[in-house]
């Protein structure tokens, strides 16, 4: 009971002010007289206790309808359809079969889309508390919905957990568009301070760095040594992995400082984000924070999309295998975001399975559940890998553009029975893994599986290698990569990336130098740029955010 106005007095005054909300009275009061008050009051619906709990879900849908908050008893999403009246799903237009309990969860969902559902919220809706369950059957009910879903979509995934707090659904792409505001302590910081000028000035006793800017792009203008490649590395370290310099956690800070901390705000999809990563020294452990909510670093890739080009990034062609292989599975993380957690979950059971073999009495069945457990993150893997290769294959194919055409492969024994035999048995790889035990804690290393792919790129018109090449081409071969990155997210409707070019534009020639800088402002990407003058790139600096670092 409100203690100064009834109900019904709220509803009137709700009334008068023209809200048109619809509304359904639940009251213990029963008589035909006061159901009738209720409703000439301006009530849609009035629903008496005791009632059923599916009945009222019932008249709250029915009044949705006819209020047009639905404008018909369906609900979309990206491929999702729901028929609230049927209580069933479609996705693309195929039937999928959800349990009662799986359809309640769903609705639960998209009716309180944008809000992270905890368990508990999920087993009140579910059960009434006398014959509630154990709450861990929500993660089995989590889990099954999940699957069938990403099952039915292709493997997109709908249903996200958010680290610590419960689940949301994705019913739209969260991609980050631009960066509003980041902010670094200990790294080599600065006080930035914006004002009207051309060029923004960086000032202060390099203890402290907020770079504040619009949704343009920005170049960071100084001399070597001013700290142009920290502010990059700053920003990339909201992307999985350790950044564009891949440094150890221990050597991004501050040489005396003991933690380093990456404040950053964001505009994506689904409105401002904000989002923390921070360190350490002692702990060599990343903490990242999204919106207030603890996930892990490897989930960055669902809220950021970025790439980047650095002098260090030259020769990756020529660098080792291991190299590739991360250089490309980065790519993959931009376009399969759940690729950087099958990735580190790999990494994570090899590591287990290591430590084992080493172990003096070695457990063979529990062998044999690590071993399955990384056969089946093999095949997702190698299937990412394979899919996200063919996607650039052609866009590369498709896309013409001023640097040369480059032929893309994965080398792999896992990568070569996929291709060969359009389908794997886990079997295959989980015999593979027991026959090399042995070998394995010889030389304490795992001698198979897709730790061992290499990615390789070849100059098509020469049909040469990319390592054979001179590095000016390699260079060339790079760039034509990047672009087909940024051209593939145009042709599947991804949000486009945020480029991070360290002195990128010093080595070209006029040409490409100019249809690069042409192509990104045409594409309207937010560029962060370094550079040690202006010259040569006067058509970005019409377009530009400028800072000037003091040398």
């Amino acid at each position: 009971m409100l203690p100064d106005i009834d109900g019904l007095e709220v509803l009137l005054r709700l009334r008068s002010a023209k809200v048109k909300t619809p509304i359904l009275i639940l009251s213990g009061l029963t008589t035909v007289d006061q159901k009738i008050k209720g409703l000439t009051s301006g009530a849609d619906d009035y629903l008496t206790k005791p009632f059923n709990r599916s009945e009222l879900v019932a008249r709250i849908h029915a009044i949705s309808r006819r209020s047009k908050g639905h404008s018909e008893s369906v609900i979309k999403f990206d491929k999702v359809t729901m028929h609230l009246d049927t209580r069933t799903v479609e996705v693309s237009g195929t039937k999928v079969h959800l349990t009662n309990k799986e359809y309640a969860i769903l609705e639960l969902l998209v009716m309180r889309r944008g809000t992270v559902l905890s368990k508990e919220m999920f087993l009140n809706h579910l059960y009434s508390s006398i014959e509630e369950p154990e709450i861990k059957i929500i993660d089995v009910f989590i889990c099954k919905l999940r699957k069938k879903l990403a099952d039915a979509a292709g493997g997109t995934n709908y249903i996200d957990t958010v680290w610590g707090r419960g689940q949301i659904i994705l019913t739209g792409k969260v991609y980050i568009k631009y960066i509003n505001e980041i902010t670094t302590l200990k790294t080599g910081d600065i006080q930035l301070l914006l004002n009207d000028d051309a060029i923004s000035v960086i000032k202060g006793d390099y203890d402290n760095l907020k770079v504040s800017v619009s949704n343009n792009s920005v170049i960071l203008i100084g001399g070597n040594g001013s700290g142009k490649t920290n502010i990059l590395e700053s920003i990339s370290l909201f992307s999985p992995g350790k950044g564009l310099r891949s440094a150890k956690l221990e050597n991004i800070c501050k040489q005396l400082a003991d933690h380093c901390e990456v404040y950053t705000l964001l505009q994506s999809k689904m409105g401002p984000a904000n989002i923390v990563t921070s360190f350490k020294r002692e702990s060599s452990r990343r903490v990242t924070e999204f919106n207030g909510s603890k996930i892990q670093n490897n989930e960055l890739s669902k809220f950021t999309s970025m790439l980047w080009l650095t002098p260090q990034m030259d020769g990756i062609f020529a660098a080792s295998t291991t190299d590739r292989r991360k250089f490309f599975d980065r790519i993959v993380y931009n376009f399969i975001p759940t690729h950087a957690y099958a990735v580190s979950k790999y990494e994570y059971y090899m590591d287990i399975r290591s430590k084992t073999l080493s172990q003096e009495q070695i457990d063979d069945n529990w062998l044999s559940v690590i071993e399955g457990k990384m056969a089946e993150l093999s095949v997702e893997i190698t299937i990412n890998r394979l899919k996200t290769l063919q996607d650039i294959q052609k866009t590369i194919d498709d896309f013409d553009n001023n640097f040369p055409k480059a032929t893309l492969s994965l080398n792999g024994i896992i990568e070569e029975k996929i291709l060969n035999d359009n389908k794997i048995e886990l079997d295959y790889i989980k015999q593979n893994f027991l026959v090399l035990r042995n070998r394995d804690k010889i030389s304490n290393r795992t001698n198979f599986g897709v730790h061992k792919s290499d990615f390789l790129v070849s100059h098509r018109e020469k049909n040469t290698l990319a390592k054979l090449c001179s590095t000016g081409e390699q260079k060339a071969m790079l760039i034509a990569l990047i672009l087909a990155q940024v051209n593939y997210c145009i042709k599947a409707d991804i949000a486009m990336p945020i480029l991070l070019l360290d002195e990128v534009f010093v080595h070209l020639d006029e040409a490409r130098r100019g249809y690069l800088i042409e192509l990104f402002l045409e594409l309207k990407l937010q560029l962060w740029v370094t550079a040690t003058d202006l010259n040569g790139i006067e058509a970005l600096v019409k377009k530009a955010e400028l800072i000037k670092l003091p040398d």
